[in-house]
């Protein structure tokens, strides 16, 4: 399919470095408003320049559009290109603003056309890997999870030096303006939903702990840097959410269930090891003291003793990826693309991403005291990759 980016800043290169194992995604060419952003990009990869937005909307061989603009003019762009008669791929979040979420989903549908929105974490080898093993009742019946989304502090290591491959810089003061959990909690939302089902209702707190984040962005208006919540799900599940650029980097995924609990080490990548951890007896007071001190002892001389790896499930493109390349982005327009061939929906849905959606705008309000929020959207059933079933 003929697709084109609109953006071509510090996220565009992450799009690029799988785009060899994905020859359905036929990139004819980029737009940034950017023109020295546009020509760096456009002349490192050696893809086509188009000149004006305006060029893509009037451009009818161009099929899809890879939203990957600042978070700020989400809705815009993509309204524009559906208007256009466009399918549309966005980077995360969908929209600001929940209204504006439900028109762009909304529109695609009067439309006909289709509308799916990143992160794609979930269609990844760690992803399906855990949710293979949830099916498959390796651990029982899933109760309680612990979710950690902390990423080191950012604003203390540089990150105005930061550039991408083709040179763009990070871009912190969207980053820190949009705050931590527009930006980065999709990223385990969307496992979440796609394991337990919708999210009912939303319990905890959010707040900006460090105003001095940059020099130059003193007196501006942040996002949340601190985000604590528990996620209720409709199958039953409560999910604890930490979402931080405050505490050392931790990426790790706990699930509890009745028979064992399944730990994930990073789900921001692709390879991470999926274990499944030994769950502690019943036993009398006696034999609970032997066992413990057998346990802990274990645990000490032969770290790694008392969990056991769960067999990787790996997507076809999975060969293609360099290590160092954490995610593959382009598995969510992929599946767009295959989707729309097949005449279904993406399974990053528009009802879907909308839900998603929601619940990070919910978290990112949260008031610093602390709050309770309902959902006010739901979402059918997510379908497993093929390739994982």
């Amino acid at each position: 399919m003929r697709c084109a980016f609109v953006g071509c800043g510090y996220v565009a290169d992450f799009y690029m470095m799988t785009i060899a194992s994905h020859p359905e995604f036929e990139l004819v060419g980029a737009f940034d408003i950017d023109a020295a952003r546009l020509a760096r990009f456009t002349t490192f990869y050696n893809v086509p320049r188009i000149e004006s937005f305006e060029a893509i909307l009037s451009d009818s061989t161009i099929e899809l559009v890879v939203n990957l603009t600042n978070p700020e003019s989400h809705y815009a762009i993509s309204m524009a290109c559906l208007a256009a008669g466009k399918h549309v791929y966005c980077e995360k979040p969908l929209a600001m603003e929940l209204e504006q979420a439900r028109e762009l989903v909304a529109t695609a549908q009067r439309l006909g056309l289709s509308l799916s929105s990143a992160p794609s974490s979930l269609l990844g080898d760690a992803a399906q890997t855990v949710w293979k093993a949830l099916r498959e009742g390796h651990i029982g019946t899933p109760r309680m999870v612990f979710a950690n989304l902390e990423d080191d502090m950012p604003f203390r290591m540089g990150c105005e030096m930061w550039r991408s491959k083709s040179g763009a810089p990070w871009p912190y003061r969207d980053e820190f303006e949009v705050g931590v959990v527009l930006e980065h909690a999709g990223y385990i939302i969307t496992w979440l939903v796609a394991f337990f089902g919708p999210i009912i209702t939303i319990t905890g707190s959010s707040a900006n702990l460090f105003a001095d984040k940059m020099p130059d962005m003193a007196g501006l208006p942040m996002g949340p840097d601190f985000s604590v919540a528990n996620l209720s799900f409709a199958g039953g599940v409560i999910a604890r959410l930490s979402c931080t650029v405050i505490a050392n980097e931790d990426r790790t995924l706990h699930i509890y269930g009745t028979k064992r609990t399944l730990v994930c080490d990073d789900f921001w990548s692709f390879h991470a090891p999926v274990y499944t951890w030994y769950l502690r007896p019943r036993l009398p007071n006696f034999w609970r003291k032997v066992h413990n001190r057998v346990h802990s002892l274990v645990e000490r001389r032969f770290r790694g003793a008392l969990k056991m790896r769960y067999p990787a499930v790996k997507g076809p493109t999975a060969k293609g990826m360099h290590h160092k390349s954490a995610m593959d982005f382009l598995r969510g327009p992929e599946d767009m693309i295959r989707a729309i061939s097949e005449g279904r929906k993406p399974i990053l849905a528009p009802d879907f991403c909308l839900h998603v959606n929601e619940a990070a705008i919910a978290l990112s309000a949260l008031s610093p005291e602390g709050s309770v929020y309902t959902m006010t959207t739901t979402c059918d059933p997510v379908q497993p990759m093929p390739w994982a079933l």
